[in-house]
């Protein structure tokens, strides 16, 4: 999934979980579990890692600091129109542990020698090919669309 739609995911986990480290366990949990769900960004990922091929990296570097961007606007927006007693420790928590897993992967990239972080980042994405590797990815463009469509639902359910 999208680091944006782990945020938003986090924050509606949030809003509901009144203990803060049952909120952080569960971001990090609801992140694994949604990477399982095939969301198109496969091939971009298998592209990444041939190191040979510079602008797949390239174009996966922007994908990344553009959804980061935006999941940093989305959060901004979140917190703005959320209730004060919504956004409180818990909530910030939750998003936090939403979005670590991924954190961690781009650290083990800064990080290479370090086997505690590679060990996450496979770990990680025994989660994330689960299903995608053994049945197929779906087109990235219909993973952004169906991201979005369950962002929007996710904030109809949180501000109405």
């Amino acid at each position: 999934m999208t680091l944006t739609f782990h945020v938003v995911s986090g924050a509606a986990l949030g809003t509901v979980i009144g203990n803060p480290v049952a909120g952080f366990l569960l971001g990090i949990a609801s992140h694994l579990l949604l990477d399982i769900i095939p969301h198109g960004d496969t091939g971009m990922a298998n592209k990444y890692e041939n190191k040979t091929n510079k602008t797949a990296q390239s174009v996966a570097k922007a994908y990344v600091s553009i959804d980061a961007a935006i999941g940093i606007m989305v959060l901004a927006i979140l917190s703005a129109v959320l209730p004060p007693a919504l956004t409180d420790l818990t909530y910030s928590l939750t998003i936090m542990g939403a979005i670590l897993p991924d954190l961690l992967v781009g650290l083990a990239e800064l990080f290479k020698r370090s086997v505690v972080l590679r060990k996450i980042k496979t770990g990680h994405f025994v989660f994330h090919n689960l299903i995608s590797k053994r049945f197929g990815d779906i087109p990235l463009s219909l993973g952004l669309s169906l991201q979005l469509v369950a962002m929007i639902i996710i904030f109809d359910r949180i501000l109405f």
